[in-house]
């Protein structure tokens, strides 16, 4: 995991991260810092709601942490 390859123009980056026990290649324009940051946020977000729910499956998780995520930056925006 942690691999960087750098794309086909220099301000593309791929990174390896993992995200609850599964390896994903986030392609994108961000520092590779910033990116496993997001990632290493995710993660932690998801893997919290898994120990709450610990039968419910990976997908379900996901789905729990993508509502609880966009519930966050909703709020956030309608405050501005």
């Amino acid at each position: 995991m942690g691999g960087i390859i750098m794309g086909e123009n220099n301000n593309k980056v791929e990174v390896e991260v993992e995200i609850l026990g599964q390896e994903y290649m986030i392609k994108g324009e961000e520092p590779v810092e910033y990116i496993k940051n997001i990632a290493g946020f995710v993660n932690q977000h998801l893997a919290e709601i898994r120990e709450y729910n610990s039968s419910i499956s990976k997908v379900r998780v996901m789905i729990l942490g993508l509502l609880n995520l966009t519930d966050k930056l909703y709020k956030v925006e309608n405050e501005q």
